[in-house]
């Protein structure tokens, strides 16, 4: 017969559970945070800058994901705002968070 199965015999199947295993695999280990971030209610507090944030468990920590939602103005003076961060290795336990901006202005949490 002609097609996929025959031009490649059996290679396809054990290829496709083999994927699919390695989807299973990282969907397990996967999180999913929420953060909510306070932005003190201060003169100077906010700011405009690129702000990351990794979350450090007991067995590793995430790469560092960038906090931002398009066409909003982030971190300003007496706002709370919301994100999710998904973290698609298992870091353990969640011991805490570290936040990160490659600009020098300061930021008041």
């Amino acid at each position: 017969s002609s097609g996929i199965n025959a031009e490649y015999g059996d290679i396809l199947p054990i290829t496709m559970l083999l994927l699919l295993y390695a989807t299973l695999v990282l969907a397990i280990n996967a999180e999913l945070y929420t953060l909510e971030v306070y932005t003190a209610n201060r003169d100077w507090a906010d700011t405009d800058s690129a702000i990351y944030v990794s979350i450090i468990g007991s067995k590793g920590e995430s790469s560092g994901h960038l906090l931002d939602k398009g066409w909003y103005n982030d971190f300003q003076k007496g706002a709370v705002d919301t994100y999710s961060v998904h973290v698609d290795k298992n870091i353990g336990k969640f011991t805490c968070i570290r936040f990160t901006t490659p600009d020098f202005d300061a930021w008041l949490v």
